[in-house]
């Protein structure tokens, strides 16, 4: 039992020099640790702010979520009750499209004669409430112009 306490003392002493470096070495960690003390205790506190920002965002992102899946929802009830109405509308739509391309060609040909009679009317009633206006066989078969029941001609 002498002979392995001698070996472990042996152990010790030639590993001294080792423990010592290691120890060195520790203390410098700790003066490191201890020279960036304010900065490492704001990088603490940032993180906490981070998590907290994290934490607020991920509640907000959930109540997103859960009243998109309730608008969702409704809407979802909104079409299936409406659907009776919507569907006709659009079948009645659909028909007043195809009437309308059908009769395309007829369409451009009455605008483009009414043209002339929108502009004369524009002229005829573009002068405020008075218009002017030209009637044409106003005259009676005397000759005479009849204005109604004023007796002036």
């Amino acid at each position: 039992s002498l002979h392995g306490l001698e070996r472990l003392s042996t152990t010790i002493a030639s590993r001294d020099s080792e423990l010592r470096s290691l120890l060195d070495k520790a203390n410098g960690v700790t003066g490191t640790l201890e020279a960036h003390d304010a900065q490492i205790s704001r990088l603490i506190s940032d993180s906490n702010l981070i998590l907290t920002t994290v934490k607020q965002q991920r509640a907000v992102i959930h109540d997103l979520l859960v009243h998109t899946a309730s608008l969702a929802q409704q809407l979802s009830g909104l079409v299936a009750d409406n659907r009776a109405v919507i569907g006709p509308a659009l079948d009645r739509l659909h028909s007043t499209l195809h009437l309308l391309r059908q009769h395309q060609t007829q369409l451009r040909q009455v605008l483009h004669l009414t043209a002339p009679f929108a502009r004369d009317f524009t002229d005829t009633l573009g002068n405020g409430r008075w218009f002017e206006t030209i009637v044409s066989n106003l005259t009676n078969a005397a000759g005479k112009v009849s204005l109604g029941n004023s007796g002036n001609p």
